[in-house]
């Protein structure tokens, strides 16, 4: 059995927290809170401790098996299409970050090559990498983070001194709607999405009683990193300019100077958002994985492999499919409602799993 420590499931939160910010949750965000944006984070912040917390109880039955199957051994047909739902929602979330993955490299750095040959390249990578296990998985991820950290850390030093106060005001720029609007967005684009985190029964950490802290601190932390890099966005760039930005995170890194003569260095630093993308669709396809092992019962390590692999390849081409003929802003309309979905889809199974608890209490 394999086996993986808090400190990974740390790192496994902490990205899923992140991932969807970069050219996507970051710039919906500063459009419709404009200033407000950091006050409107720090209130969604607390908020989204409630799905991370519903989590939390959620993982307590998976100590003995996987989310799968005591769903479908619990609940028999409505135990099936919640898991049914929970696979749908990985893959739609999997399907808008992997366009979101392939389209930042094409446009930032390999503008003349072929979008099916990268994701082909890339995604096969991380399919194979996925397929080995979530100890190769926690494994890789650890390191990745631990360099993003250390990137990051450099980053702040030379970002600091650029930033303009009088940027920030006035703070309050919007109306209430509004900073209500980008307080929930912030939760749809961060905690709910943790909801990926279920396809790691907790039977295999190492240490089960630190898992909910774990979590907790994962999440908070990559929260304090979104504010952070919004708060050098604002204060940099100013509002104005931060908010017609199609990837406002980049730009950021673009003004990065080493000591006043090492220009250019983006490149380098830019490894902190490709770090965040690759250790996700590590969780997200072993989350596919998981479902779809269990669901049609596949016993042969090869034919699941092979399945995780094809998965990791045939979800990246019909994005980038679709993403070349719909404009992106289709999505930003429409990802606040399929937020809600999750969140109720969770509320659900919290709900049921909580009676069911009683029930058995009872006896």
């Amino acid at each position: 059995m394999q086996k993986i420590s808090s400190k990974q499931l740390f790192v496994f939160v902490f990205v899923i927290t992140i991932f969807l910010f970069i050219g996507f949750g970051d710039t919906k965000l500063l459009s419709i809170s404009r200033n407000a944006t950091i006050p409107a984070i720090m209130i969604g912040m607390v908020l989204g401790l409630v799905p991370i917390f519903m989590i939390i109880f959620i993982s307590r039955f998976t100590c003995c098996d996987n989310i799968f199957n005591v769903l479908k051994n619990k609940f028999g047909l409505v135990g099936k299409i919640l898991n049914f739902s929970l696979a749908i929602c990985a893959c739609v979330v999997f399907f808008v970050s992997s366009w979101l993955f392939v389209n930042f490299i094409i446009s930032q750095f390999l503008t003349r090559n072929s979008y099916y040959i990268l994701a082909i390249f890339f995604f096969l990578i991380f399919g194979y990498t996925a397929s080995k296990g979530i100890e190769v998985i926690g494994r890789v991820s650890f390191i990745l983070v631990m360099i993003w950290f250390l990137v990051m850390a450099c980053i702040i030093g030379f970002l600091a001194p650029k930033v303009e106060i009088s940027n920030f005001f006035p703070i309050f720029d919007v109306n209430k709607l509004s900073f209500i609007k980008g307080m929930l967005l912030f939760i749809g684009f961060s905690s709910i999405n943790c909801f990926i985190i279920l396809g790691i029964p907790r039977y295999c950490f190492v240490n089960q009683k630190k898992y909910g802290l774990a979590m907790v601190l994962g999440y908070i932390v990559a929260s304090l990193m979104i504010i952070l890099f919004l708060f050098f966005i604002i204060g940099i760039f100013g509002i104005d300019l931060a908010s017609a930005f199609s990837y406002p995170s980049y730009a950021l890194l673009r003004k990065i100077s080493a000591f006043n003569f090492i220009e250019r260095v983006e490149n380098i630093s830019s490894i902190v958002i490709f770090i965040t993308y690759v250790s996700s669709f590590f969780i997200i396809i072993n989350f596919l994985k998981e479902y779809i092992k269990n669901t049609f019962n596949v016993k042969k390590d090869k034919i699941v492999k092979l399945i995780t692999i094809i998965c990791s390849i045939v979800i990246p081409i019909f994005s980038i499919y679709f993403f070349q003929r719909e404009f992106l802003g289709y999505i930003y309309d429409y990802f606040p409602y399929f937020s809600i979905f999750i969140f109720l889809v969770l509320l659900v199974i919290f709900i049921l799993l909580m009676v069911s608890k009683k029930k058995i209490k009872q006896s």
